[in-house]
């Protein structure tokens, strides 16, 4: 009702929308992409329980966490190769720019550089939990990876 007779405000809230959401949810997930990682994993290996109604909410949302996290280095490899073609253009770019901000989009493999960002980051925390007991094999496995 409001944006319907103010441009002002409309430009802002169209502005908002293309801007702020996607790219600062992109940002967000490819930024602090370890410790989200090593905090959802950790609780679901360390504290998950269904034991109460305040546990089981816990651990549920941690599953979902951790979910979204193993689907995002695959959500994000295909939506870049996909939309190669587009992302040099000005809407593409203010929606998903974070997606791809400093890589070369004219090639696949530079495409991939976040991809495999993310997952080594979920290799490292893998390694940490796995081997959590047995140091000697961690600082192997870290410096191997």
């Amino acid at each position: 009702m409001c944006t319907a007779k103010f441009k002002v405000v409309r430009d802002l809230r169209d502005l908002l929308k293309k801007k702020l959401f996607y790219n600062s949810f992109c940002r967000y997930l490819l930024q602090s992409n370890l410790k989200i990682v090593n905090n959802s994993f950790t609780f679901l290996v360390f504290s998950a329980s269904f034991a109460t109604k305040s546990a089981s909410g816990q651990t549920v949302l941690m599953i979902v966490m951790a979910s979204v996290l193993v689907i995002w280095p695959i959500f994000l490899g295909i939506f870049l190769l996909k939309k190669k073609d587009v992302l040099d253009e000005k809407e593409v770019r203010q929606k998903f720019g974070t997606m791809y901000h400093g890589i070369r989009i004219d090639e696949n493999a530079p495409l991939l550089y976040n991809v495999v960002f993310c997952l080594r980051r979920m290799g490292l925390v893998a390694i940490h939990l796995a081997l959590y007991k047995q140091q000697v094999f961690q600082i192997q496995a870290f410096l191997y990876l």
